[in-house]
């Protein structure tokens, strides 16, 4: 980004100043949003659904319930369209304290510990680093549902939805999209 330091010890307008150079390949980058812009965009698209990232850098700032109350005004008018995410389970449950809001726990081990922590929190998803998991193991059964990251290959991704996870994660995802024989058009009604 040109910004030689985390995000969140700069101040927005540095952040943004910062955005504003081109990239190397002289490209603009697109602007930043705001969290709050960025909730906005889901005024014209009411079926869509966001996965807003609460950063473990957050809660450690601002402490578990200083970051959840900064954050929660913010999501507030969004609640059916929004799903707080973190890796940081402490978190998520002062997030939980203060409304209503469905929950999504992101963890990069796979382990009995992590299950305990799913099991103790019961998030209505469960984000997982598909490397992390046995190529034997099955998807922990509960009321969550189930995501995964990351790949741009179909194939692989064709077997994560079939073993039970709902959503996949990619950073490539026209190129996904492309592979797909089903996929649709982007841009088709």
């Amino acid at each position: 980004m040109g910004l030689n330091r985390l995000a969140h010890h700069a101040d927005w307008p540095r952040i943004q100043r910062a955005n504003a150079k081109p990239r190397r390949n002289g490209q603009p980058r697109p602007r930043l949003l705001t969290l709050e812009e960025g909730l906005a965009l889901l005024a014209n698209f009411p079926h869509a659904h966001a996965f807003v990232e609460i950063k473990r850098a957050a809660f450690r700032a601002h402490g578990d319930d200083g970051a959840a109350r900064l954050v929660a005004p913010m999501l507030d008018a969004w609640r059916q369209q929004v799903t707080v995410i973190s890796f940081h389970a402490p978190g998520l449950e002062a997030i939980r304290r203060l409304g209503a809001w469905p929950l999504g726990w992101v963890f990069a081990t796979w382990g009995a510990r992590q299950r305990r922590i799913a099991e103790q929190l019961q998030p209505q998803w469960l984000f997982c680093d598909m490397d992390a998991i046995p190529p034997d193991a099955t998807l922990w059964p509960g009321p969550w549902r189930w995501a995964l990251y990351e790949t741009s290959a179909p194939q692989r991704a064709r077997e994560w939805l079939a073993r039970g996870a709902e959503l996949i994660e990619c950073n490539a995802i026209t190129a996904m999209l492309a592979a797909c024989d089903d996929a649709p058009t982007p841009g088709a009604a």
